[in-house]
């Protein structure tokens, strides 16, 4: 009904005494009656709009003798009798002018000035009829009207804008006007607009001081005052935030990110993450039932699901299965089998596809592991009873029939009792093909199921729970048929096992899942991969063989099944904790001990645990229990190894296992003692294995007890009766003399023998284990790529020639001429740099011999520490040359005599590089020596040649002149340094090294070099033609670069060819032709950089793992160690003009910088190179001290695409070098400060 208006009302007061008379008279109605349609919908949008702004003023009925206004029939009205209406006022809270005479007043004036007053803000300022009649004088004493905010002289006006709009329509529709125009209603919602926009004005004076409002009063919104020192904006902008990393970023506000995110292909996992919220804030039993209930609402669907569809939820539920546990799983199972039941027979009769769904999600719940074969067998027998048209299109649902032999045979013979030709729709030919169409798609969700098995897992194992089990809920409980026990299998259950772990005193939860899994497994295989599903942590997986021990030591008798399991774990020995207090207070019974001996005595017998193992044992002072342990051991094992002969007299296989203990001569007379004390005198036998012993014992101590011939004669000073430290004698075994290659040397220790080829010993490989990866090379790029291989969970093997870890680079390149640099320009400073620092310094000697040695120091502490490395990341170091034998065999040639062979998985072949030899001259590491021999020198040389004005050779250049040699550098190119140093820095660098001594050869070629007695003579001449000279040279340093080093590989076994600078072939992810091959470093493309070759290690390994990798060629920073330093990182300037790049440049010298001049060592400067437009660093070059510290800053603003504008404006510390690096990138955007 439309609100009603009246004249003024009763003070408050009084309608509260004595009842409000308008609540009486509501009966009457409103005056005139309903709104139409159109009138509501205005009205509606009004009320939208003026939505916690303004105040809703109760309806006032409009007393039946009001003199106010005659009561018009607008029903009824005419065209000719109708007069205009009143203008519409404004707001209800505005004031109405007086009655005037419409001579006096024209509408035209009127609208005038009413749009004069509008323009001017001016408010009406003339009271209404409720004002003039003088009722508010009469009762003024006694408050105030309906509200305390409403004043005197501004009563409500009795009329709004719905009663305009509703004269409106009444007019339109007696003038036969259309009211479809949507010209008139924008006209009209704009005026409606304008009113609402005045009304809000005005209801921004009221207040609710009382709260006598009304229950329906909104409250108001409190103006806000603008705020005249901010800039006015937009209420629609949003204000400017902090910025926040994106790793504390809160969840999205808006839809269109999550919206975004459903669409993705990979959104199970950040699904499931939000389940897990769910679970955690939420009962678990309500959560289970909910999710069961809106999965099967769209998975029994009475029409055909797309397969994509089906297996897509179906790795949804094994997601949440896997990560909440059983409990979700056997609820949404025991579902399915009731939804299938429920809709089997109105199926059968043709009407709807619940069931041919749900047996499709049982399949691919099957697929991904969450239900056994137990309940797929139950229904394939329960759809070969009768092979009808529902049963045969059901039987299809099977994702892979094939790997179920036993339900193919079924099925053959359904269908030969059936008639192929009969199958209905021939629905077998369409099954099969749309198997093949979703398998695809299969195989995508388990790579995303399998990205969680590196958490931990509530469900690890499917249900193996069948059709009866299920049915049978109602007399076992729910919960009973998920740990997939029975009767008939024999398996113990999860209750009565948790009993056996809390028997056996599994007091941590890490050894009851252990337990657990090793004691519910159908086999030792199933065992291994429940294990491994535990996902245990390194420092937890030492209880492993601890459970396995205890477990095979509670046993009644001997159990092999804990021996093949301990196979596959590695087992430490446990004679620590034999003797001690607290086992000798619980007795450890002699059943323990035997049934433990047997288990590692059967694992030494097969070669499984080496004998070693026993080393750390003091023989002759072992505790009686532990004496007991070894003796049996020692004679398990020495049965063990002749299993498999006939007449027990295998003496090859008893010695392979024996002869391990050359890797730990100190255990030998303790294992001579054992043997003939308590292994020859054994009763744990009968009678006619220990014969077997004894004949074990004497070939085991007869071996030990040999002593080494040479060449056929006896050793000298060896006796018959060899001492305990003496060296044993390796027993010449047959198949070692098939399998080996090579004999050993003659001058190399146990000359009449061959090393066994096959032995498990600690720093081979062996044959039968496959890795994971195998690498060629142990330099940077490849001892790098092991680690981070280590750290990524592989089985990693790396194949060093050289005998010691870190290649060129950690033995005879970087870090050794590095030692000889630093220490070679102390002495300089010392002998000509001191007098003006204020230091006298007295005779000063050069101690060569101990310059080398401490050289040597370094080196040694850096090669041990890799080889730590390698031992904590798990990486098996094999110290011999590697060739390829095939794709995944690399046959190696042991440093120590004899080969072995490693198969791999994928290959990484990290060779390197070796030094380029010059023509026609011989390379003897004495005369003609290159990087390595210079390094190695046991006398300075009067006169040294470098021919090669590169890096290697400016670096020992400056070694041997600092030391007191007369250096001449011969250089080909018009500039030291290479190709990549900027050519001025080149200018500066040739200056400074003049000054100290060096002399240099530039545009000269070298043309011949003879070696004699007393020397090399090099002749050279100009590089464009000219007089041949001849220099004469104690010794000549060959540095004209360095060539990869990739002969001797077998790479023609592979197939696989190099460039014509031998450099092998790759892809941006550094794989060969062969795609598990991949190579990395210096035998391949790109600068040789030893930092270079380590971002390559680490991407090639990321690319493997993970199938992404980087890196960012464009700024690998290269730095010349000389004094003083050049480092340079990006383009120069010779390659931006060969380029045709406009540029900026911004230098800065070190004679400005503060540090520069109190370190007294001002030679140098900072040259930037920007981008003329962009302002962006494209090159960054430094010559001064410490340079090779300072281009970091600037190989990461390359990496981060500064300008350099913004290395300006970042804070240096003061006094730093570091100062000039930002002066110079002020002076490439604006200007220097400081220069």
């Amino acid at each position: 009904m439309r609100q009603t208006y009246g004249g003024p009302k009763l003070p408050k007061e009084l309608r509260e005494q004595f009842g409000d008379p308008a609540n009486r008279s509501q009966k009457q109605g409103g005056r005139n009656g309903q709104l139409n349609r159109r009138d509501k919908r205005k009205a509606e949008r009004v009320e939208k709009k003026s939505q916690n702004r303004k105040r809703t003023i109760p309806p006032r009925p409009v007393p039946s003798g009001s003199d106010d206004e005659e009561e018009i029939d607008w029903d009824n009205v005419t065209d000719e009798g109708t007069p205009p209406p009143p203008k519409p006022l404004k707001s209800i809270l505005k004031k109405t002018s007086p009655p005037v005479d419409d001579a006096a007043t024209t509408p035209k004036v009127s609208r005038a000035i009413a749009a004069l007053e509008k323009k001017l803000g001016v408010k009406g300022k003339k009271k209404s009829k409720g004002v003039v009649d003088g009722l508010d004088d009469i009762f003024g004493d006694l408050g105030g009207l309906d509200s305390d905010d409403e004043q005197a002289d501004n009563p409500p006006k009795r009329k709004r804008d719905e009663d305009d709009a509703w004269l409106a329509s009444k007019r339109q529709k007696a003038l036969g006007a259309t009211q479809e125009e949507s010209s008139e209603e924008e006209t009209d919602l704009e005026r409606f607009d304008s009113e609402e926009d005045d009304l809000h004005e005005a209801s921004d004076l009221l207040s609710e001081d009382d709260g006598s409002g009304g229950d329906d009063d909104e409250p108001v919104q409190a103006r806000v005052r603008e705020n005249p020192y901010v800039a006015p904006v937009s209420s629609d902008v949003a204000p400017p935030t902090k910025y926040i990393p994106p790793a504390l970023r809160g969840p999205p506000s808006s839809d269109a990110e999550a919206l975004s995110r459903l669409r993705r292909q990979a959104n199970i996992l950040s699904i499931l993450r939000d389940i897990e919220t769910v679970y955690q804030n939420n009962p678990r039993g309500y959560v289970n039932t909910t999710l069961v209930d809106l999965l099967m609402g769209m998975l029994s669907d009475p029409s055909g699901l797309l397969d994509t569809f089906l297996i897509l939820h179906a790795g949804f539920i094994a997601a949440i299965y896997k990560v909440i546990g059983p409990d979700f799983g056997a609820q949404i199972v025991e579902r399915i089998v009731s939804e299938f039941d429920q809709h089997y027979e109105p199926n059968k009769k043709g009407t709807g596809k619940q069931t041919t769904n749900l047996m499709s999600l049982v399949a691919e719940l099957y697929t991904f592991q969450v239900i056994g074969s137990n309940l797929v067998f139950d229904y394939v027998r329960f759809f070969l009873d009768e092979l009808s048209d529902i049963n045969t299109e059901l039987l299809l649902r099977i994702d892979d029939p094939t790997a179920l032999k036993d339900i193919v045979v079924l099925l053959q013979k359904a269908v030969a009792k059936v008639g192929q030709s009969t199958l209905p729709n021939n629905r077998m030919k369409t099954g099969i093909a749309a198997s093949a169409m979703s398998r695809e798609h299969t195989t995508r969700m388990k790579k995303q199921l399998g990205t969680l098995s590196t958490r931990t897992l509530k469900a690890t194992e499917p249900l193996r729970i069948g059709l009866k089990d299920i049915k049978d809920t109602e007399k076992k409980g729910k919960c009973e048929a998920t740990v997939a026990e029975s009767k008939d299998t024999g398996v113990q259950k999860t209750d009565d096992l948790d009993d056996d772990a809390g028997e056996q005193r599994m007091n941590t939860d890490v050894r009851r899942a252990i337990f657990i899994s090793i004691m519910s497994a159908s086999d030792f295989k199933d065992a291994q991969i429940r294990l491994t599903k535990l996902n245990l942590k390194r420092s937890q997986e030492g209880e492993i063989p601890r459970v396995i021990v205890h477990c095979a030591g509670s046993e009644k008798t001997y159990n092999p099944y804990y021996t093949v399991l301990a196979r596959k774990f590695a087992l430490w020995d446990i004679f620590k904790n034999s003797d001690d207090d607290e086992e000798a207070s619980d007795g450890q019974s002699l059943r323990k001990l035997v049934n433990q001996g047997k288990l590692y005595g059967t694992l030494v017998g097969r070669k499984a645990l080496p004998i070693t193992s026993l080393k750390n044992l003091n023989f002759p002072y072992l505790q009686p229990k532990t004496k007991t342990f070894v003796e049996v051991l020692l004679v398990t094992a020495i049965l063990e190894t002749q299993k498999g002969s006939k007449d027990k007299r295998d003496n090859k296989a008893l010695l392979e296992v024996f002869v391990e203990v050359d890797q730990a001569p100190e255990m030998i007379a303790g294992l001579q003692y054992f043997l003939k004390k308590a292994v020859l005198k054994t009763d744990i036998v009968e009678k006619a294995e220990k014969k077997t012993v004894l004949w074990g014992c004497n070939a085991v101590m007869d071996m030990l007890t040999r002593p080494v011939t040479v060449g056929g004669e006896r050793a000298p000073g060896l006796t018959n009766g060899l001492s305990h430290f003496s060296i044993m004698f390796r027993s010449l075994a047959p198949r070692a003399i098939q399998r080996a290659s090579r004999p050993v040397s003659q001058n190399t220790f146990c000359a009449s023998n061959i090393y066994f080829q096959n032995r498990l010993r600690r720093g081979y490989a062996s044959e039968a284990e496959e890795k994971d990866l195998v690498i060629i090379g142990g330099g940077v790029a490849g001892y790098v790529a092991a680690i981070k291989a280590g750290q990524a969970g592989l089985k990693v093997a790396c194949i060093e020639k050289r005998g010691s870890l870190g290649g060129t680079c950690l033995n005879v390149g970087c870090i050794p001429s590095k030692s000889l640099l630093n220490n070679s320009h102390l002495y300089h400073q010392i002998l000509h740099d001191t007098k003006g620092r204020g230091i006298e310094v007295g005779d000063v000697k050069l101690n060569l011999p101990a310059m080398m040695k401490a050289k040597d120091t370094s080196v040694a502490g850096l090669t041990k520490g890799i080889e730590f490395l390698f031992k904590k990341n798990n990486v098996e170091y094999i110290k011999g040359t590697g060739a390829f034998q095939d794709e995944h065999t690399v046959a190696v040639n042991l440093v120590e005599g004899g080969e072995t062979t490693v198969r791999a998985k994928n290959v990484l072949i990290a060779t390197g590089s070796e030094a380029t030899p010059f023509p026609g001259l011989t390379i003897d590491e004495q005369k003609v020596i290159t990087s390595t021999g210079a390094i190695a020198l046991q006398e300075v040389p009067k006169k040294l040649v470098v021919i090669g004005g590169g890096i290697i050779g400016l670096e020992m250049a400056s070694v041997w002149s600092r030391l007191g040699s007369e250096v001449t550098v011969v250089e080909f190119l018009g500039q030291i340094g290479g190709p990549g140093m900027d050519a001025d820095i080149a200018k500066q660098s040739q200056k400074f090294l003049s000054k100290q001594g060096l002399k240099f050869k530039l545009n000269t070629k070298v043309t011949a070099g003879e070696v004699h007695s007393a020397g090399v003579n090099v002749n050279v001449e100009a590089a464009k033609g000219g007089k041949e000279e001849t220099l004469d040279a104690d010794v000549v340093l060959v540095a004209i670069g360095r060539r990869p080093y990739t002969s001797g590989l077998g790479l023609d076994n592979i197939g696989l060819e190099v460039d014509e600078r031998g450099r092998l072939i790759i892809d941006q992810e550094y794989r060969t032709k062969i795609p598990h091959i991949r190579a990395i470093g210096d035998c391949t493309f790109g600068p040789m950089l030893a930092h270079k070759a380590e971002e390559e290690a680490v991407a090639a390994v990321e690319y493997l793992t993970k199938g992404y990798g980087h890196v960012n060629y464009g700024a690998i920073p290269s730095v010349m160690y000389t004094h003083p330093e050049v480092a340079w990182v990006g383009q120069n300037e010779q390659e931006l003009k060969a380029a045709g790049v406009k540029y900026k440049t911004g230098n800065f010298p070190f004679s400005a910088n503060s540090r520069a001049k109190t370190n007294l060592d001002t030679d140098g400067v900072v040259k930037f190179l920007a981008d003329a437009e962009t302002d962006r660093v494209l090159g960054i070059h430094i010559i001064g001290s410490n340079a090779g510290e300072m281009i970091a800053e600037g190989t990461l603003a390359l990496e981060y695409g500064a300008s350099s504008e913004d290395i300006a404006r970042t804070c240096h510390a003061h006094p730093t070098l570091a100062e000039a690096f930002k002066e110079a990138a002020m002076a490439t955007y604006d200007k220097a400060v400081h220069y």
